[in-house]
């Protein structure tokens, strides 16, 4: 992130600013800073916190992967998203368990700037609350995978007791749902993008609380975030396709980003979800049309939208939402019946047959530019469901593995959380 860049020149100077004298006594390292030092100066130690997030938000909420194990989407084949075929597994395999790197650097913010550190009382205040709700984040990353976890709530030694038990679940969502409301009241309600604020928590507990059960607590959480600003966006691509209108979006509570010199495509999702096409290398001459001579498609696509998640998209008719299924509902009628009137956000989010990607028309028919048969070398680059996903991508941008580009990801938005709050209304029978 461009401020972790300029954090750390600010660290470098505040370390060389000593005296002629203090240079000559001081006998210690000068490339490294002790951990004393760390903990009494305030930069340092947001410093070593913005480390944390990096670990933790980057680390676990960006790049999500989790509809690769739904019907929602269609593997890329052997070079799927997931491949769970015995030959993949071995007996190192932690299958994402192992995540307690992250809880500790989480638990040295919150031990280190106790009552001991001489930084201002309010900054540390809300260093540890970030802390916390970043070690509940990681919690909560495995909890939803695994049900109960190991609670490591203070920083380990070698001479502690190692053999933790592990919890029930409900102990660990308790736990997880505490290290939120705790961190609530020291957190502000205004900040820069990437870091957390009450909007942020509340967002967050009004997930975690519904997994839970813990329904009034989902609609109390989810009221607070509507009384502290948030506000649906009106186009919804505006949240996901552009940097930009990304970062400035109204109903984007908590967003994760990644300045071009920190990041390139391969580190997004763009990279993973576009067809791999080099124009007039990959393309058969027949397909019908050629993609357009400026659009090179030049990515490692892991999946593609299925027909469920295209079925899940609601079609108007008559004033009315309602479900019809590609499969049994369009049978012998033009395919362009199977798109009309669906919701709204289904175009902004997917390519489906004759619709227009970049400067280019796509077309999944037999003889079609998109076609699993359209690329003479190999059927791997092409989509196998004939979908794409144009939800996550910046189309105005030409795709290579390692051009630098600017990068916006929503994890809290208030869309979301109104979802969230529904549910929790219908599950009371409200």
């Amino acid at each position: 992130m461009r401020k972790i860049i300029n954090l750390v020149i600010v660290m470098t100077v505040a370390f060389f600013a000593t005296s002629c004298d203090e240079e000559i006594l001081d006998k210690k390292p000068l490339d490294i800073f002790s951990e004393i030092d760390v903990w009494k100066d305030a930069a340092l130690a947001e410093g070593f916190l913005y480390r944390t997030y990096n670990s933790v938000v980057r680390g676990l909420y960006v790049n999500r992967t989790t509809d690769d194990w739904t019907d929602n989407c269609v593997n890329n084949g052997d070079n799927g998203a997931r491949n769970t075929q015995a030959g993949s597994i071995e007996n190192t395999s932690d299958f994402g368990w192992n995540q307690y790197a992250r809880i500790r650097e989480c638990n040295l913010v919150i031990e280190k700037l106790g009552d001991e550190s001489p930084i201002d009382q309010d900054v540390k205040d809300r260093f540890v609350a970030e802390a916390k709700l970043l070690r509940a984040m990681t919690n909560y990353w495995m909890a939803r995978r695994f049900g109960g976890i190991l609670i490591v709530d203070k920083v380990l030694k070698p001479e502690d007791d190692l053999k933790l038990p592990r919890a029930t679940e409900r102990a660990s969502y308790d736990y997880i749902i505490e290290d939120i409301e705790d961190a609530i009241p020291n957190l502000p309600e205004d900040a820069d993008t990437g870091r957390l604020t009450k909007a942020a928590a509340y967002a967050f507990l009004s997930e975690v609380a519904l997994q839970i059960g813990d329904y009034d607590k989902v609609i109390s959480a989810a009221t607070a975030v509507e009384g502290l600003g948030a506000a649906l966006e009106p186009t919804y691509k505006n949240m996901f396709n552009n940097y930009e209108t990304s970062l400035n979006s109204s109903e984007n509570i908590f967003v994760y980003q990644a300045g071009k010199e920190n990041n390139n495509y391969i580190d997004t999702r763009m990279f993973r979800n576009l067809c791999n096409v080099f124009n007039g290398e990959k393309l058969h001459v027949t397909a019908i049309p050629q993609f357009h001579n400026d659009d090179e498609f030049n990515a490692w696509p892991l999946r593609w939208p299925s027909q469920e998640l295209v079925d899940s998209y609601l079609i108007k008719e008559g004033g009315t939402a309602i479900q019809k299924k590609g499969a049994t509902d369009f049978q012998g009628q033009p395919s362009k019946l199977m798109w009309e009137n669906r919701d709204d956000r289904f175009e902004q989010s997917i390519v489906r047959d004759s619709a227009q990607y970049s400067k280019s028309t796509f077309t999944y028919r037999r003889g079609g530019n998109s076609h699993w048969t359209s690329n003479p070398l190999s059927t791997w680059g092409m989509s196998k469901s004939g979908y794409m996903f144009r939800k996550w991508m910046y189309e105005d941008q030409f795709i290579f593995w390692n051009l630098p580009v600017d990068w916006s990801e929503p994890i809290f938005r208030l869309g979301t959380v109104l979802l969230n709050k529904s549910e929790a209304y219908g599950r009371k029978g409200d």
